[in-house]
């Protein structure tokens, strides 16, 4: 038997690139290590939890309880109920967890998965079927390994802090992030600077292996040039793209805590990228961003909102106006005057576009055959004058008809107006008004006739 990385390797085990699913221990170390010494062999690694050295922090993005954790109530209370099912319960989790059952992370802000309300099993819901159903869940059938099965593409490699280029670039500093390789994905977690934080649940960028720019490399003094001389042999480059047709790439770097570090990130994504290609794996990207105009174009850089018409138009707002951009002739037509469009909103119902524009912010609405160079009136709702934000969406005693709800800035309050679309000469009627005792910042229209206003202590029945 021989002992390698914190594993233990009998004699005739093969690692095999074409069924990869390595064990992870803790230690970010002892995983890169067997990792990059052993994932081109061919076989099977079998971990046993006496050999596994950790000698960095231990892991904060799985669930599992450590039983030794488990107080005297707790174990009592799962011994009375031995040998029961589980009683899955929804539980929002407030940083990265992983599914217990496909290593997987949980992804979302709210409502995750779910949790075993008697002995702690988290995963997602769609696992929570496959789970073993005997509760607690024996020894035997608990341990599973970490990591990514290339066969379905599912699973979690490695976990591992660094640091990314404050906004501004790297001249403005470095940030520390959580990132977790999940499912052939790198997902990027901030975290507080404050001591000890964990990071954060919602996850500020994702970086998608499947993409055929995907490449990751180290970095030239050139390529960095606000960097300092002892953090360039620490820094790694992801470049990703995602576009169609292929556009500029896109550069991420990363910061190791060293150069041994470095290596070990950029040899370790390499050898996953290459077991990827290898099993040829579906993809399944849901969306492919499209370059439909560059920053040649002036008002692109001051673009503030915009709305999807047809599949062959959409409409684009900014400080210069409003402007159309047919996809099928390849023509950029202005629209109107020239105000400055903060929001808009497009009811495909109702042939409307709703823009909040000009210097005293009125609502006004804009028939869709102005698009098609018509000489139609943009209807001003008068009374909107300071609006805040609005939001549309159907009336809830009739889906055939619309609304218009917005907030409009009083002294020290906020007024919200309710009102119909119709398609008279107006297009609107007025219905409903609320005054709010402090300034609404936020408008949307969720489902079941509700709008949120402000940040969270405003609920109104439309």
């Amino acid at each position: 038997m021989q002992r390698l990385g914190g594993y233990r390797l009998t004699k005739g085990d093969r690692l095999s690139g074409d069924h990869l699913v390595l064990e992870r221990p803790a230690s970010q170390i002892s995983y890169l290590d067997h990792f990059l010494k052993e994932s081109r062999h061919t076989g099977s690694v079998e971990s046993e939890d006496g050999d596994i050295e950790d000698n960095r922090v231990p892991s904060i993005a799985s669930s599992r309880s450590n039983l030794s954790e488990i107080n005297i109530d707790q174990m009592n209370n799962m011994l009375r109920h031995a040998s029961k099912h589980h009683q899955f319960i929804t539980r929002t989790f407030t940083s990265p967890t992983k599914c217990n059952h496909c290593t997987s992370l949980m992804v979302g802000l709210t409502r995750q998965g779910v949790v075993c309300d008697i002995c702690g099993f988290a995963c997602h819901l769609s696992c929570c079927e496959k789970v073993p159903p005997s509760c607690p869940v024996p020894p035997d059938q608990t341990k599973r390994p970490l990591g990514i099965d290339p066969t379905r593409g599912i699973g979690t490699a490695y976990e591992g802090y660094v640091k990314v280029p404050k906004t501004g670039g790297v001249k403005k500093g470095w940030v520390r992030q959580f990132v977790v390789v999940c499912d052939f994905k790198l997902f990027l977690y901030d975290i507080s600077p404050d001591r000890n934080a964990l990071p954060a649940v919602y996850v500020s960028l994702v970086l998608d292996m499947r993409d055929e720019d995907f490449a990751v490399s180290g970095v030239r003094e050139s390529d960095v040039i606000h960097a300092t001389k002892k953090d360039i042999p620490c820094i790694f480059r992801i470049t990703t793209s995602l576009m169609d047709p292929p556009g500029t790439k896109n550069h991420t770097l990363m910061l190791a805590d060293s150069d041994t570090e470095k290596t070990k990130w950029v040899v370790a994504l390499s050898e996953l990228h290459r077991i990827l290609k290898r099993n040829n794996l579906p993809n399944h990207t849901i969306f492919r961003a499209r370059e439909l105009l560059d920053n040649s174009i002036s008002f692109t850089k001051t673009a503030m909102s915009g709305a999807i018409i047809d599949p062959d138009r959409l409409v684009i707002g900014a400080e210069e106006g409003l402007f159309c951009l047919d996809l099928d002739q390849n023509e950029i037509a202005r629209v109107g005057d020239t105000k400055k469009i903060y929001q808009m909103d497009y009811i495909p119902e109702e042939q409307l576009l709703v823009v909040l524009a000009g210097k005293q912010r009125y609502v006004r609405l804009v028939p869709v055959r102005a698009l098609d160079g018509d000489d139609v009136e943009w209807v001003k709702i008068p009374e909107t004058k300071g609006c805040l934000s609005f939001t549309t969406g159907p009336l809830t005693h009739t889906r055939s008809k619309h609304c218009l709800a917005l907030a409009v800035k009083r002294q020290n309050s906020s007024q919200i107006i309710l009102y119909e679309i119709t398609r008279t000469k107006t297009r609107h009627v007025r219905l409903h008004e609320v005054i709010l005792p402090t300034l609404a910042q936020v408008y949307s229209y969720l489902l079941g006739g509700k709008a949120v206003c402000g940040l969270s202590e405003w609920i109104l029945h439309l």
